[in-house]
């Protein structure tokens, strides 16, 4: 069965590349693709955490969930950054 987790992490940063072009090289107002993103590696993290409950008795809290929250929070941040520069602009 194909591991979800290991997908995510590439949308993760596919999303937040295309962040940064958004603010460093266009002046549109099209944040929907990276929300689109944001939202697709959510939906695979979440799975990959289901995956995870499924195959173990107890849930261990290893690093990888907090890293997968951790790149949440900094994708957030991002975000809002954006979005006050587009009110801005």
């Amino acid at each position: 069965m194909f591991n979800y987790f290991y997908l995510a992490p590439f949308i993760q940063i596919l999303s937040i590349i295309y962040l940064v072009y958004l603010v460093l090289f266009l002046k549109v107002k099209i944040l929907l693709p990276f929300f689109i993103l944001y939202g697709l590696q959510a939906i695979l993290d979440r799975q990959s955490y289901y995956e995870k409950w499924k195959t173990e008795e107890k849930r261990s809290y290893d690093i990888s969930w907090y890293n997968t929250d951790l790149a949440h929070i900094i994708t957030s941040f991002f975000c809002i950054i954006v979005i006050l520069y587009r009110m801005k602009t």
